[in-house]
């Protein structure tokens, strides 16, 4: 964060803001305020609206701390959060302000229809493939849930033979890059261990002694 104790932000900043005591508790530092208001604190006092009440006294500010502000020049700076909450405090109260060089994060859920699967299916080796493809394109370690939708349907055997026939036929043609890696490394280990078993006959025909 840039740091400035007399900072006038302009509208339109947003990020993390930090106040002087006692105007501090109307921020979280983990939220986003957007500035949407800077105003003289002498012009809002002229206009009738009793800043000092409504801003300073309700926010167990001191009278001479607003006598201050108002031969400071202060201004009164208005932010609101995406929640909707309004905050308002003098810009002499500012710490820190919006770092314009910050990058921003959200915390996402991806979630993936399955559709209807029959309950004798084991989804372990779904489950670690999606981990991996996780890993490997975002690098976090996701934990998988697997909720239901709705109620339960049954499928006569005929229409439950028809789905899984038509399910394997998919799976079949359209594999992924992780399931394809998978199936030849299982392949690329199993002919190694030909390999070595290969040359273990070779040696002993041979007479050769390890």
């Amino acid at each position: 964060m840039a740091t400035s104790s007399q900072f006038l932000p302009s509208i339109g900043m947003k990020g993390t803001w930090s106040l002087k005591s006692p105007f501090d508790l109307l921020v979280m530092s983990t939220t986003q305020y957007t500035c949407v208001k800077v105003e003289s604190l002498a012009a809002s006092e002229a206009a009738g609206d009793d800043p000092y009440t409504n801003i300073y006294q309700r926010n167990n500010a001191s009278q001479s701390d607003y006598d201050n502000d108002i031969a400071a020049n202060a201004f009164l700076v208005t932010l609101t959060s995406d929640t909707g909450d309004v905050v308002v405090f003098p810009n002499t109260a500012i710490v820190s302000i919006p770092d314009t060089d910050g990058v921003s994060y959200r915390n996402l859920v991806m979630s993936v229809a399955l559709g209807p699967i029959p309950d004798s299916m084991d989804l372990l080796n779904l489950e670690n493939e999606v981990k991996t493809l996780v890993l490997g394109a975002v690098g976090v370690k996701s934990s998988v849930y697997f909720t239901q939708r709705g109620g339960m349907t049954v499928l006569t055997t005929q229409q439950s033979t028809s789905l899984e026939n038509y399910r394997t036929s998919v799976m079949n043609g359209q594999q992924s890059n992780a399931y394809q890696l998978m199936m030849a490394n299982a392949q690329i280990t199993s002919l190694q261990q030909k390999i070595r078993e290969l040359e273990s006959y070779i040696k002993k025909q041979v007479g050769i002694t390890t």
